[in-house]
């Protein structure tokens, strides 16, 4: 897991070598109080500039978390990621796994045959990224635990795909600003 950033600059993972602490001590690590096992990740950096040349996330390196149920990797500034296992559908081993912040990142639509695969989301967030094109509706569509999306400061265009959006019956939250769609929700209908 120690190596999934590679950069020297990046001080995350400070404490994390020290053998006399518990994982469930470090910092950006949250672990159930019962059985004392990973449960939420933060590999957030924030006040990191963009490396180059931009990196590949291996979410191999996630997989023995299995009862992950929130993980945060945003302004990683990577642009993809790869997976050894699951055939590439990395994203659909964590069957608990309900958050999801790919934010601030630069992704392309390469990720959603992973994302279409985290049945479990209730949270994600694709905010400021290089998304590009009409909604993402079909790699979207497996995704019917949702309950927040959002999608604002990217560059998606288009009409806005009303009808297929009833089919993420329990979203409550949609946040679709700062992209370059056409319409609206209102005269296209009610969610």
């Amino acid at each position: 897991m120690i190596s999934v950033i590679t950069d020297p600059h990046l001080d995350i993972r400070r404490g994390w070598m020290s053998s006399d602490r518990s994982c469930c001590h470090w910092r950006r690590i949250k672990c159930d109080s019962t059985s004392k096992r990973v449960i939420g990740i933060s590999l957030s950096l924030e006040s990191i500039h963009s490396p180059d040349p931009l990196p590949l996330l291996n979410l191999t390196l996630f997989h023995p978390f299995e009862e992950l149920q929130s993980l945060n990797l945003s302004s990683g500034y990577f642009k993809g990621w790869f997976d050894k296992r699951q055939g590439g559908k990395g994203l659909g081993s964590f069957k608990n796994l309900e958050t999801l912040d790919l934010g601030v990142n630069f992704y392309d639509s390469s990720v959603f045959p992973y994302l279409n695969e985290a049945v479990s989301l209730k949270t994600l967030i694709l905010r400021d990224n290089l998304f590009k094109g009409g909604f993402p509706v079909q790699e979207l569509r497996n995704l019917t635990s949702l309950e927040v999306l959002d999608l604002k400061f990217n560059e998606f265009s288009g009409q806005l795909p009303t009808q297929e959006l009833t089919n993420l019956r329990n979203l409550r939250a949609l946040d679709l600003s700062n992209n370059r769609f056409s319409g609206s929700l209102q005269k296209q209908g009610k969610l």
